[in-house]
């Protein structure tokens, strides 16, 4: 990936790149998440782990991550929410 295909819109940065692309920018250009499912795959693009960690993080099957990020398992979303704030955002 380069910054000029990144600006053209012609690739994105990959999931564990985005830390490093936030820091050397100095702010976070991702779009401001609005439904839950966004908040946690924006939480998951920060922290720049696979769904595979994140899962892990949570103590959920990835196959569950998966369906809350794409809106599909609303019921999970109480028992996710309630980890503790350290498992889905950045540690600094």
């Amino acid at each position: 990936m380069t910054i000029c295909n990144w600006e053209c819109h012609k690739s994105s940065p990959r999931i564990h790149e985005i830390p490093a692309v936030i820091k050397v920018l100095g702010y976070n250009p991702l779009p401001v998440p609005e439904s839950l499912a966004e908040k946690l795959l924006t939480a998951r693009k920060l922290l720049g782990i696979t769904q595979k960690a994140m899962a892990k993080r949570l103590e959920v099957d990835p196959t569950t991550l998966a369906r809350l990020e794409r809106g599909q398992s609303r019921r999970m979303f109480a028992k996710t929410l309630r980890k503790p704030p350290g498992l889905i955002e950045p540690r600094s």
